[in-house]
């Protein structure tokens, strides 16, 4: 599955979005060649994980990780 963040809300309602798998947030980065920032991650509930985050923006993503 793939889609936009306006297609969240559709998406966390499949029963999919319970199961294991791994994301792509993309971001944009004006110091990167291409404009764009990447962080990939995977999750044992996508679901769970979203709301876990409470929606966060990228940067806040990237804090998180720090």
């Amino acid at each position: 599955m793939r889609g936009e963040r306006a297609q969240l809300p559709e998406f966390l309602q499949r029963d999919e979005a319970s199961r294991n798998g791994a994301y792509i947030l993309l971001g944009d980065d004006d110091t990167a060649p291409s404009g764009t920032q990447a962080r990939i991650g995977r999750a044992s509930n996508c679901r769970r994980e979203w709301i876990a985050s409470d929606g966060r923006t990228f940067g806040a993503w990237e804090a998180r990780e720090a």
